[in-house]
């Protein structure tokens, strides 16, 4: 599962697989990147703490950064860290389950080291054993400030794809045929489809009513996605009272926001105002935020043409472009090679389905 630049969760691929192993795991890795190739440019994957997953993603995409969801972090640690397990008492297990918290949510590596030294002063051998060997050598993956380093969007959990479970399981019982399940499958993928671009139209079709007299800001509505736009204003406007950090530049800054979102922090902003530079600054977004961008990539825009209009009016037109009807030899081959492909998978299965699918198809 993807996030698109408006900030709407798209899937990007469902595989069925028999078992967790990790030669089934490359398998499924490997097909998808075999037909997305635009899948090496994947910045970062969310995930949880499962080694046979994590390592054949580093071996498909070692271009990519892996961290590791929040909520699977802190309920791993929780299930781990128990007196019976690390033979501590309560009360350490409870001050060292404070601590693990604290260095979950430290925003810099120095401020992970203070908190680790201060861990390495008070938790048993058995903790200490127990974390260096399975936590603080990967810290990048899941220390919240270090995984933002990544341009994780600001996504500390993998909430989008369980939201996406939940609305199978609500579908889709426990025990159902696999004919039965592939077919709800296509009508819950069809419904969550519908409802991205249903949001998509809405990006068009929606104008603010009341125009802000921020001139930049009122660019930047016009060039962003409302998505990314909200994240810019409050920034632009939390510039005033910014101060300015040691590697902040006019084009780029150190902080979790800038390096996460890819999108112009209040230090930038403020930045710019001290050198009487322009706010508004396109080379300052990440291309993946813009109207455009989205325009020529959401599902829902590929047969329609966007026209802009003059920014002082809040209407936009769409052309729709025209289909090309395919001709009748066209159809007939598009037809065959699907199905040859049916036909050779039928052949492929067991005599008792093979003859239970040619009695369903005739």
């Amino acid at each position: 599962m993807t996030e698109d630049g408006n900030g709407q969760s798209e899937i990007a691929a469902i595989g069925l697989l028999v078992n967790e192993e990790e030669s089934t795991l490359r398998w499924f890795f490997e097909t998808f990147k075999k037909n997305n190739p635009i899948s090496i440019q994947t910045r970062v994957y969310v995930t949880d703490k499962d080694m046979k997953e994590r390592n054949v993603i580093r071996q498909v995409f070692p271009n990519s950064s892996l961290t590791i969801c929040l909520f699977h972090t802190l309920r791993t640690f929780n299930r781990e860290i128990t007196c019976e397990k690390r033979n501590i008492t309560p009360k350490e297990r409870d001050d060292v389950k404070l601590i693990f918290q604290e260095l979950t949510y430290c925003k810099s590596e120095e401020e992970y080291d203070m908190i680790y030294s201060r861990l390495q002063s008070i938790a048993p051998e058995s903790i200490i054993n127990y974390y260096n060997k399975n936590w603080h050598n990967i810290r990048k993956e899941w220390v919240m400030g270090m995984t933002f380093n990544t341009g994780n969007f600001m996504n500390k959990t993998n909430n989008r794809l369980e939201s996406f479970n939940g609305k199978l399981k609500s579908v889709i019982s426990t025990f159902s045929t696999l004919e039965d399940f592939v077919e709800k499958l296509f009508i819950v993928l069809s419904c969550v489809r519908l409802e991205r671009d249903r949001n998509a139209v809405k990006l068009v079709q929606r104008q603010p009513t009341k125009i802000n007299e921020i001139p930049e800001l009122r660019q930047y509505h016009s060039f962003l996605t409302t998505y990314a736009y909200n994240f810019l204003k409050n920034q632009f406007e939390s510039s005033a009272g910014a101060y300015v950090l040691d590697n902040t530049t006019e084009v780029s800054c150190s902080c979790l926001f800038y390096k996460s979102m890819r999108l112009p922090c209040k230090h930038i902003f403020h930045t710019r105002q001290l050198q009487n530079k322009p706010l508004y600054d396109l080379s300052l977004c990440d291309t993946r935020w813009t109207r455009d961008y989205y325009y020529k990539n959401q599902r829902v825009f590929k047969n329609v043409e966007i026209v802009p209009t003059d920014s002082d009016t809040t209407v936009t037109i769409l052309h729709r472009k025209k289909k090309k009807v395919p001709s009748t030899h066209e159809k007939f081959r598009k037809a065959s090679m699907i199905g040859a492909k049916i036909a050779e998978l039928i052949s492929q299965t067991s005599n008792v389905h093979f003859h239970r699918k040619i009695t369903i198809k005739y």
